[in-house]
C-alpha cells in the first residue's frame, strides 16, 4: 500500500512538472557542460587538499594547490600545497591517489605517493610526490590522477 502511494505521488509529481518544463523559453535553460571540459568538483569541505591533474601536470581542477612541477616523460608531479599548516606537516599527511581514467593516455598504470621513507624523493621543498607509473615494466609514465590529503 505504502509503496504504491509513493509510486502515485512521484508520477502525478512527474506528471505536474512536464507542462512547465516545456512551458520555458530553451533560451533560459542552463547548458550542461561535460565534467571532462569543468573537471569534476573538488568542495571536500574537510579536506586539506583535493587535485585533479593532467597527464602533462596541468591543474585541471583544485583545492588548496598552489602550483605543480612537473617534467614530460618522467612520471614525477611535485604538488606545492597552498596550507602553511599542511606544509608543515607534510611528514604526517597519507594522500590518497588513483589515476584518473578520463584524464590518463594509457591503460595498466598506477599512481603511488612517494612519503621518502623507503625511496629518495625527487621532488624537493614542501612539496607532495606523486609517481605514476606503467605495468608490466613498471617504468615512469605521464598518466593523470587525482590526489586527496584528508
Amino acid at each position: 500500500m505504502f509503496r504504491r502511494l509513493i509510486c502515485g505521488v512521484i508520477a502525478a509529481s512527474c506528471v505536474a512538472l512536464a507542462p512547465a518544463a516545456q512551458a520555458e523559453d530553451p533560451a533560459k535553460i542552463p547548458v550542461l557542460r561535460s565534467r571532462a571540459v569543468q573537471g569534476p568538483p573538488t568542495t571536500f569541505s574537510s579536506a586539506k587538499l583535493t587535485a585533479l591533474i593532467s597527464s602533462i601536470g596541468e591543474i585541471i581542477n583544485e583545492k588548496g594547490v598552489a602550483f605543480i612541477t612537473h617534467t614530460a616523460g618522467s612520471g614525477i608531479y611535485c604538488i606545492f600545497p597552498l596550507n602553511s599548516t599542511l606544509i608543515a606537516n607534510l611528514n604526517r599527511i597519507a594522500p590518497v591517489v588513483s589515476i584518473d581514467f578520463g584524464t590518463s593516455p594509457n591503460s595498466f598504470v598506477a599512481a603511488q605517493w612517494n612519503s621518502g621513507v623507503r625511496f629518495a624523493r625527487a621532488c624537493t621543498g614542501n612539496s607532495i610526490e606523486v609517481r605514476t607509473i606503467d605495468f608490466p615494466s613498471l617504468g615512469p609514465r605521464d598518466e593523470g590522477f587525482t590526489i586527496v590529503v584528508p
